[in-house]
């Protein structure tokens, strides 16, 4: 087991975001599925690593997320998808202030952690946790949550709701071996906290992917030329004449004939068919009046 703390989590993804076939980014999401790797070099014995686990904590600042992951490399091979984020939402800023955290709750946070590092899992006979009965009704409903969110959704939250079915698992065996339980079976209450934690890295996955999105850049409008907007308004209004044309927007009769033998196809959307109509019916109603 190995666990990989970057204080700077864009530090590290910078050289996978620029060179997609490096292999990094595939290797990851193997180690991920918990999958053997093998490394096979022509000058060394070859190495077979079974079932590997990699951790890895990071952070970021929200202005950098988008160039941290959202590439589209990264969004659409399921790489952002199996990461846990935790985006707090915005607060209002911490006062000074000298009061600290009692000495009672950091001593027994400091026994909590070292009992962790010093756990024998190996000795504890962990090599197989169990999710029955109750438990299993809560990861059955929680499961099938999800499965209904998948199908109305797009296809990177689907992917995000599909690795969520199992991490919830895998916390629950973290959070059962953090209770130091004697037991090989996952309480319903262990369920039902993975549950509650899932359901925030939920939301939070939200936020990231919208702040992903948002950082997509959007085509960019192309304005009109002068003869382009003659010729749209002349061809969709379609004047008796164009002298008459011109005077009524002010510009010269050459210039307009000039747009519109340019552009003799451009219209504005859904009007040409409407105002030609209206023209024609005029054209009726002046002639019976007459």
């Amino acid at each position: 087991n190995v666990l990989l703390v970057s204080d700077e989590i864009a530090t590290m993804l910078y050289n996978m975001n620029r060179y997609n076939k490096s292999g990094e980014v595939p290797q990851l999401i193997s180690i991920w599925s918990v999958d053997d790797i093998i490394i096979n070099r022509k000058s060394e014995t070859a190495l077979l690593i079974k079932e590997p686990c990699l951790s890895i904590i990071g952070g970021t600042q929200p202005d950098v997320l988008a160039d941290t992951f959202g590439s589209d490399y990264f969004m659409s091979s399921g790489f952002n998808q199996r990461w846990l984020f935790v985006y707090p939402d915005d607060i209002p800023p911490a006062m000074y202030s000298e009061s600290k955290v009692d000495k009672e709750i950091s001593d027994d946070w400091e026994v909590f952690i070292n009992s962790l590092l010093d756990f024998d899992f190996e000795g504890n006979n962990y090599g197989t946790l169990y999710i029955r009965d109750e438990a299993k009704k809560l990861y059955i409903d929680y499961y099938n949550k999800l499965q209904l969110k998948k199908s109305a959704s797009c296809g990177y939250m689907a992917s995000v709701y599909a690795k969520l079915q199992i991490m919830v698992e895998r916390w629950a065996g973290i959070t059962h071996l953090f209770w130091n339980s004697d037991t090989v079976q996952i309480q319903p209450e262990e369920m039902d906290y993975s549950i509650r934690c899932m359901d925030y890295f939920e939301r939070c996955a939200e936020k990231v992917y919208m702040k992903l999105t948002e950082a997509k850049e959007k085509p960019e409008t192309k304005q009109l030329t002068k003869e382009q907007l003659i010729a749209m308004c002349y061809n969709s209004c379609e004047p008796k004449s164009k002298q008459g044309f011109a005077d009524a927007i002010g510009v010269s009769r050459q210039l307009v004939s000039r747009a519109v033998n340019k552009y003799p196809m451009l219209r504005c959307c859904g009007c040409g068919n409407d105002l030609q109509d209206e023209n024609e019916q005029d054209t009726v109603k002046e002639s019976a009046t007459v």
